[in-house]
């Protein structure tokens, strides 16, 4: 509409790039001065800047250690980076147009027993004049050769601590992200949330009971009908890391605070 012409829009890009060292924004030592990493204009990076022409760009898992961020020129932008005390491991990143007034590292309200969470560099929140914006890494449950026999009940998720440190990360947040809308309003949250919310985020869910109501195959309708009964376990019992019923409450819990 006419109306919507004049207005200022902030646009935002969310990317776990997997490490900011690999070739999302490319490194070429004949056009980068001093070996510097910049954008270049035919990197993936630099391919999606000139499409969506974004006002902030908000980064999961750098990969990148505090002695990396002198390589890095990030031309047009004010950047921000929070980086994990572990080498090569998680880290976010807010790169603005604009000054942000204020910039944080922290997460209020994580108890003392998840403490250990905040020198993994998951989370940067940003003040600027008419939002707030928070970009989260948050921890993933995924832990190799860690299944309980039984399943995933709530006695396994209390037994391992990377389950608690989750629960503990999933009420902190939602906290912050509460009181950060009591006083300022508008708040936008992005980032990595791994988890899945429903069966429309899961193969074994709402895709494969389409793929059974085309199926014509006997071994295909076998194969897919076992598939629908397993999903159908793990979406009551709860599944693997991202579907596990304390990861799915934790979701809808924050959602609840008035997020779209």
């Amino acid at each position: 509409c006419k109306s919507c012409k004049s207005r200022k829009y902030t646009t935002i890009i969310s990317w776990n790039v997997n490490s900011i060292r690999s070739r999302v924004i490319d490194f070429d030592t004949a056009k980068c001065k001093l070996k510097e990493r910049v954008i270049l204009d035919d990197s993936p990076m630099g391919r999606l800047i000139k499409k969506v022409k974004p006002s902030i760009i908000c980064i999961q898992e750098t990969k990148c250690s505090n002695k990396n961020l002198g390589c890095l020129n990030i031309k047009g932008f004010e950047t921000y980076w929070n980086c994990a005390d572990k080498a090569g491991y998680s880290g976010v990143s807010v790169w603005s147009k604009d000054k942000p007034l204020n910039v944080e590292y922290n997460l209020p309200y994580l108890n003392e027993e998840s403490k250990s969470l905040l020198t993994e560099g998951r989370i940067i929140t940003a003040y600027f004049k008419d939002f707030v914006l928070v970009n989260t890494y948050t921890p993933n449950t995924l832990r190799g050769g860690q299944k309980p026999k039984g399943g995933w009940g709530k006695a396994a998720e209390e037994k391992y601590k990377f389950i608690k440190n989750r629960k503990n990360w999933d009420k902190a947040i939602c906290k912050h992200l509460e009181e950060l809308k009591k006083k300022y309003k508008k708040v936008i949250w992005c980032g990595d949330m791994n988890v899945a919310r429903s069966p429309l985020d899961l193969y074994q869910g709402v895709m494969t009971e389409k793929k059974l109501e085309d199926a014509d195959n006997e071994s295909r309708i076998k194969d897919l009908k076992k598939r629908v009964k397993n999903f159908k376990n793990i979406d009551k019992n709860g599944g693997g890391a991202g579907y596990r019923l304390i990861e799915r409450k934790g979701i809808e819990k924050i959602l609840d605070n008035g997020f779209v």
